[in-house]
């Protein structure tokens, strides 16, 4: 039983999809915009820091952010590379799913044949021939969650290696609480 004809499911599924730019909206992309064109002169890349609770539309602000990245992209180049923290939250997973999205062959295959090092060099080697300007990690808290300072610090050096070789800017994006995780993570290793 059909509550709406197709005509108007079609015109429902167009409202629920319909993107109402607000203007904090606006600043965040902005925000990335400026991340991506600063890269450009080198240094240690800035990396920034997004949270909200859930449904506040952090994930469709990702998702309208990338699809406005890839019609400005030459040539459909993947500019913006958005991924989100695997089921089994750890760096290397991390680090393959990076590589899985940045479309490195056999990806998949690498879980437990590379060490630490080699999946890092090569995700910065992928990044560097990708053309790839931004990295956003979704759902960032529960790579850190539960970890302790040694783990939360490797994490950060890590992530801050793979910026700084690749020169890619990341942005982190969680829940609230990923602000405070974020906070421990600057104080113990300047990322």
């Amino acid at each position: 039983m059909s509550l709406l004809s197709p005509d108007d499911e079609v015109k429902y599924q167009q409202f629920v999809d319909v993107f109402v730019e607000m203007p904090i909206t606006t600043t965040i992309m902005a925000d990335f915009d400026r991340l991506r064109y600063n890269r450009k002169f080198g240094g240690d890349q800035q990396c920034m820091l997004v949270t909200g609770d859930t449904g506040c539309g952090k994930s469709y602000l990702i998702e309208k952010y990338c699809e406005r990245a890839s019609e400005s992209a030459p040539d459909n180049k993947c500019s913006v590379l958005s991924t989100r923290i695997p089921s089994k939250p750890t760096i290397d997973s991390t680090i393959i799913e990076l590589l899985k999205d940045v479309g490195h062959f056999s990806a998949t295959f690498r879980k437990g044949k590379s060490n630490d090092q080699s999946l890092t060099e090569s995700l910065i080697r992928c990044l560097k021939s990708s053309g790839v300007e931004l990295i956003i990690v979704k759902e960032f808290q529960e790579l850190v969650e539960f970890k302790s300072g040694k783990a939360m610090s490797e994490i950060a050096n890590r992530l801050k290696y793979i910026s700084e070789e690749a020169a890619v800017p990341i942005v982190l994006v969680g829940m609230p609480w990923a602000k405070k995780i974020a906070e421990d993570l600057l104080n113990q290793t300047g990322l």
